[in-house]
């Protein structure tokens, strides 16, 4: 794929992760995919996930005080779902046999859920990056190769900011 990049960062993070892969393909125009080996999501939180506002971090006013998290949660990946063609989500816990698979609706509503093989910790796959805002990727496209740079400078930033 033109533009395709992979980059493996070893730095403890969210859901106790010591590592996260990040994979982009054609600048992130066609693919984004995120997997870290956390904890996994609870099964419960599954259905909320990305849900416009919806967060299992806060429950209390006095809890966003103690975040302390690079989450992917809330208007992140209900905005993915609003502006992609497809967002999916393969996670599996350490009291899990296998992973669950959930692809979700442009609402940010869970369409379709399945068992699938992977270790404990998340994936988020997201395809067709703007592929509901024609005119908008095609911007984004133009810009590929500056896209590309700023989200590999922010990773990087991540990666050295995180203790």
């Amino acid at each position: 794929m033109h533009g395709t990049f992979y980059v493996h960062v070893f730095v403890l993070q969210d859901a106790g992760a010591t590592g996260i892969d990040v994979r982009l393909g054609n600048y992130g125009a066609d693919l984004i995919e995120v997997a870290d080996n956390g904890s996994g999501i609870e099964s419960g939180d599954l259905d909320s996930l990305c849900i416009r506002h919806a967060t299992s971090k806060i429950t209390t006013f006095k809890d966003l005080e103690g975040v302390q998290t690079f989450g992917f949660r809330g208007e992140a990946l209900a905005s993915l779902c609003a502006c992609c063609s497809s967002v999916e989500v393969v996670t599996r816990t350490s009291d899990d046999e296998v992973a669950t698979c959930l692809t979700y609706g442009h609402d940010g509503a869970p369409v379709q859920q399945k068992a699938h093989a992977r270790n404990v910790g998340t994936t988020v796959k997201v395809q067709g990056l703007f592929a509901r805002l024609p005119v908008r990727q095609a911007d984004f496209l133009r810009g590929g190769t500056r896209h590309m740079a700023k989200a590999l400078q922010q990773l990087q930033a991540y990666a050295v900011a995180a203790p």
